[in-house]
């Protein structure tokens, strides 16, 4: 590299007026006997010309490489981001918690055949319910998506004759299938129903000992005439 090339990469710093003083001594003493090198100075104060700056190759890719790191860590942040968000909308909505009663919402229907329904306005997910001796204990659920969005219609638990509420010999619930024959007659029928209470799903009593610890977290919502 001669004098030329050196001092053409201080000139923008010389023009600039941010050169150090012994790089704008250097470049001084140099233009004194290069014309070309006086005229470029003059071009550069003028804006006439720019002179680009020479940038070694390796370290143009590892610039560049240090760029694509930067650009896919910040994809998958913002990838991870966005998954996160959407998990959390969707558990918020779609996460079970128990529903209170509310008594201008629910009502009690006995039919003639032995079956009850209680209908609810259309806005819970499911219900679960136990029966022990004459007395039936339901508790209903809900989401946030349900309490936002209620259905148009009541909706409808059937418990009753019908119903697979019917319990074997260690208390645990048959199911539908197991709790009628072919001909779709109850194998065994349950004790009637006298009583209903409502209480939140996950407190309901296991065993019919523990009704009456259960009675005062309930709401007694029917009871036979």
């Amino acid at each position: 590299m001669n004098s030329c090339d050196i001092i053409r990469d201080l000139l923008p710093l010389y023009a600039d007026n941010v050169a150090s003083d012994g790089s704008r001594a250097l470049v001084d003493e140099h233009i004194k006997s290069c014309k070309d090198c006086r005229e470029m100075l003059a071009r550069l104060q003028e804006g006439e010309v720019t002179i680009p700056v020479q940038v070694d190759k390796a370290e143009i890719s590892t610039l560049k490489t240090m760029k694509r790191k930067l650009f896919f860590k910040t994809f998958t942040i913002a990838c991870a981001a966005i998954a996160a968000t959407i998990l959390l909308i969707f558990g918020a909505f779609g996460y079970y918690t128990p529903l209170p009663y509310a008594a201008e919402k629910m009502s009690v229907i006995a039919a003639s055949d032995g079956t009850i329904d209680i209908l609810y306005d259309g806005n819970y997910t499911g219900a679960t319910g136990l029966q022990w001796g004459d007395e039936f204990f339901v508790g209903f659920d809900g989401t946030l998506f349900t309490r936002l969005f209620p259905g148009s219609e009541k909706a409808q638990y059937r418990i009753g004759s019908t119903f697979s509420a019917v319990f074997d010999a260690h208390g645990q619930p048959l199911s539908l299938s197991a709790a009628f024959d072919a001909q779709g007659k109850p194998l065994s029928a349950p004790e009637a129903i006298n009583t209903i209470y409502y209480m939140d799903y996950r407190k309901l009593p296991k065993s019919q000992a523990e009704t009456e610890q259960a009675k005062p977290d309930a709401i007694l919502i029917w009871q036979r005439d």
